[in-house]
């Protein structure tokens, strides 16, 4: 992964790619799992996306979103951070 092009997906863009499996945020996070992008990000950014993922209207907003994507997109970010270099970390 040390030749992958690093990039950052703001909250939005994570809770998207949650909540609609065919979206361009969905294929973005795909990428990240895919290994062909570094996701770099802040550990705030984590707990920021597992806290909106969990709001009671959030889930109502979007009926789709599965207990299964807000577990894996958690999940892909604390793989990526954990990969992610150490100064890259601190945005």
């Amino acid at each position: 992964m040390k030749d992958s092009p690093r990039v950052v997906f703001d909250c939005n863009i994570l809770l998207q790619a949650a909540a609609r499996d065919r979206s361009v945020a969905a294929k973005c996070l795909k990428l990240a799992e895919g290994g062909l992008v570094q996701l770099c990000m802040s550990r705030e950014v984590l707990a920021e996306v597992e806290d909106v993922l969990n709001r009671p209207e959030i889930r109502a907003h979007f009926p789709d979103l599965s207990d299964e994507a807000r577990r894996r997109v958690p999940q892909t970010i604390a793989k990526a951070l954990s990969a992610c270099p150490a100064r890259a970390k601190r945005i």
